[in-house]
């Protein structure tokens, strides 16, 4: 079941929607908070198209700073590099294998990455800036590179296969965090 909560200044179509499942409960408040900073920003929602790949010449502007592409049919994510000032990502129930181009979205401060078939964490080291990240419903095996994300206060890696949980305590932001080992 998905609850939808509108804020955000008026825009053309009336306010922002952000979807997010029922489930998240105890997050809902953590995620609204991040969301909420960059309101007024440039959002793009391709939530639902069957997008396989995301095209060089899709819009890039500079000004955009969330892009949302939950249920579509991505495999990989080419071309972030377009979306240098990017703060929030969801690509939520898709069809990922790998994390690859998130490296480069150094602004980053939400990750929504849930119900697709990443097996490992790879380009979180430059993600100085990231508070959210959901990985819940994937394939990951390890979590190495989690314990560079100093600044990450919530962090949802339910429905995984992690045998076991590294050192985390160089994650003294961290608020809440959803395991399930």
């Amino acid at each position: 079941m998905w609850s939808g909560l509108v804020f955000g200044k008026e825009n053309k179509g009336g306010k922002f929607c952000l979807c997010l499942p029922a489930s998240i409960g105890i997050h809902l408040a953590s995620v609204l908070s991040v969301w909420k900073r960059v309101e007024g920003s440039s959002l793009i929602n391709w939530s639902g198209q069957s997008l396989q790949k995301l095209a060089p010449t899709l819009s890039c502007n500079a000004d955009i700073h969330t892009l949302i592409l939950d249920k579509n049919q991505l495999i990989k994510l080419e071309h972030l590099e377009n979306y240098k000032n990017l703060m929030q990502l969801s690509v939520a129930s898709n069809r990922l294998v790998r994390m690859m181009g998130i490296a480069k979205l150094t602004h980053l401060r939400v990750l929504n990455l849930p119900h697709n078939s990443i097996g490992n964490v790879e380009g979180l080291k430059e993600l100085v800036y990231l508070e959210w990240l959901n990985l819940a419903g994937n394939s990951l095996k390890t979590i190495d590179q989690i314990s560079c994300c100093t600044s990450l206060q919530h962090l949802d890696l339910s429905d995984n296969n992690i045998p076991q949980i590294g050192d985390i305590s160089r994650l003294s932001s961290l608020k809440s965090s959803i395991v399930g080992l």
